[in-house]
């Protein structure tokens, strides 16, 4: 504070406050100076003062310079207004000796010079002052300036009345030599005070700022997150992300493993990041680093200046780190991972910063949790759809195999080119799981000739599962089949895929009731049984009707028995 009072100079300090006071006084010694020039000159000419007129005309005039003309310097301008307090006191005296205001503009003359230029002016203009009131005596007691009545004014009087306006002077340069140093003091204060509270206001907005990129940085983030949700592209985006929208030097996320023995890096920004994926980077849970003491412990943990960190992993690849910051990625109460980032200059995260990051990185928490389930259930959904699709399958299967076979009809032209376009067309159909459009042109097989012909062939699916196929056949080798037709024969395909369905499932249940009733038929023939031998004849003759069995054998016995026990027939 002492070197930035140095710098700031008295004249520095005062003289703005100096040029705003001097501009008003000027501006109204010029408005109200013209009345007061009227009156002074009209008592002046009918007071025999006719001298006293120019000397109004000159003080006007040097009034009317000083408010009008803007391009005089401050010095000028300060003199002129002097010389208007001088003169309008030296026209005082002569007209009205030392009573009503001559005093009043003749103090004013070093007050204004102290207070204008310094206390060194002040003191050339008290002398001057305190020389002018013997002079004007001796002049108005010689009567050179005519007959003003005060001739008979005592040397006395003019002697002691020039000792009290000397120290009256003194008194006001004094006191105002005081004043000015503290005013001077507390101007400097007041800018030295100024300066810190624009500082500060370029520092909050600058933290403003900040913590607005910073909001902008977790929104952006968080629509990332909520966008995707496959981890192998969600984490390599959110450090990218936080490293550029933060201005960060390094930013790397790491996931502990199942075993939480380690916290392996997943993702990393810049060259440094590459080359620590591809060596496969991972630091042990708990152990002398930064990120495995926060993995363990779940709370952040952040060095403002590396160089005094005692417990730090120091990475060789990154040699400009100074501040850095481990930030647990927390789900239900465990810890997932850790975000580390990273600054190139000291203390560059404060708690506003930590919690902001924080928030953040909870987010990032949630949304690689989600990522993670999301891909548990794509699994767990794509397992039963296999297990649906070999239901189906195996349901149709059996189905078919209990109706003899392949169920085929056909309705319309049959023949070579049909089957020959059905061999082609089935096969491409089936592999590619979509309507497929086949053609067969004509040809001739020795005396007969045979017609081409074009065909829509479309697989009949079942919750992702082929059950069959259409082929649609038209003896026009050169129809176009328009996206209205597929449309329409897919829609009567699915249709009949469910009625198909439908009937399957209807057999199945009336299968499984016929079974269910003849169980029960069996079960309660063999509880009407009245011994043992009884039961096992009821259920073996039973059991060889119903399946259709040359023999039905039955064995009761202990597992070391069971080879040498009589068969019952």
């Amino acid at each position: 504070m002492a070197e930035g009072m140095e710098e700031m100079s008295p004249a520095r300090e005062l003289e703005p406050l100096r040029r705003q006071f001097l501009v008003p006084v000027s501006v109204a010694l010029f408005v109200a100076g013209l009345p007061t020039l009227l009156m002074r000159s009209y008592d002046a000419y009918h007071g025999e003062r006719v001298w006293a007129i120019p000397v109004y005309l000159a003080v006007y005039g040097t009034a009317c310079a000083a408010a009008l003309w803007r391009r005089l310097l401050y010095p000028v301008r300060a003199g002129m207004l002097l010389l208007v307090a001088y003169g309008l006191a030296v026209v005082g005296f002569a007209g009205n000796g030392q009573g009503g205001s001559t005093y009043v503009f003749l103090l004013v003359v070093p007050f204004l010079a102290t207070l204008l230029y310094g206390r060194r002016a002040g003191i050339v203009a008290l002398a001057i002052v305190t020389m002018t009131v013997p002079i004007l005596g001796f002049v108005l007691a010689s009567g050179a300036l005519g007959s003003s009545g005060l001739a008979d004014i005592s040397a006395s009087a003019w002697i002691a009345d020039t000792v009290a306006s000397c120290l009256i002077g003194t008194l006001l340069i004094v006191s105002l030599n005081q004043l000015l140093p503290r005013l001077d003091d507390a101007l400097a204060q007041r800018r030295i005070l100024l300066k810190a509270t624009d500082a500060q206001r370029a520092n909050l907005e600058s933290l403003v700022e900040q913590r607005t990129r910073g909001l902008h940085a977790v929104a952006e983030v968080g629509h990332a997150m909520t966008s995707l949700l496959d981890p192998a592209v969600l984490l390599p985006q959110v450090v990218e992300l936080v490293h550029e929208r933060f201005g960060l030097y390094y930013v790397g996320l790491f996931l502990v493993d199942e075993a939480r023995r380690f916290a392996v890096l997943q993702a990393g920004t810049g060259a440094a990041g590459r080359e620590m994926l591809a060596q496969g980077h991972r630091l042990e849970v708990g152990g002398r680093s930064m990120v495995g003491r926060c993995a363990a412990t779940g709370v952040p943990d952040v060095q403002l200046d590396v160089g005094e960190a005692s417990v730090r992993f120091d990475n060789p690849l990154l040699p400009r780190t100074r501040s850095e910051l481990a930030l647990p990625l927390r789900v239900r109460g465990r810890v997932i991972g850790v975000l580390t980032v990273q600054s190139e200059r000291e203390d560059a995260f404060d708690e506003a910063y930590v919690a902001l990051l924080q928030a953040m990185t909870d987010q990032v928490a949630v949304a690689i949790d989600n990522a993670r389930l999301f891909a548990e259930s794509q699994a767990a959904l794509a397992e039963m759809r296999a297990i649906q699709q070999r239901y189906v399958e195996q349901s149709w299967r059996k189905y078919l195999r209990t109706r003899g076979g392949e169920v085929y009809a056909t309705a319309g032209m049959t023949g070579e080119a049909a089957e020959q376009i059905d061999s082609m067309a089935i096969e491409q159909a089936l592999t590619q799981g979509s309507a497929t459009i086949a053609r067969a042109p004509a040809a001739g097989n020795g005396d007969v000739d045979h017609g081409g012909c074009s065909a829509l062939v479309l697989p009949v699916t079942m919750r992702g599962e082929i059950i069959g196929v259409v082929g649609i056949d038209d003896a026009d080798v050169e129809r176009h089949w328009s996206d209205e037709d597929v449309a329409l024969a897919q829609a009567v395909v699915e249709r009949l895929a469910i009625a198909a369905e439908n009937l399957r499932l209807l057999d199945d249940t009336q299968a499984s009731a016929t079974r269910e009733q003849r169980t029960a038929e069996i079960g309660q023939r063999v509880r009407e049984a009245l011994d043992v031998e009884e039961i096992i004849r009821v259920a073996t003759e039973m059991l060889g009707q119903e399946l259709n069995a040359s023999e039905v054998v039955l064995r009761l016995g202990s597992a070391g028995t069971l080879l040498n026990s009589k068969i019952v027939e």
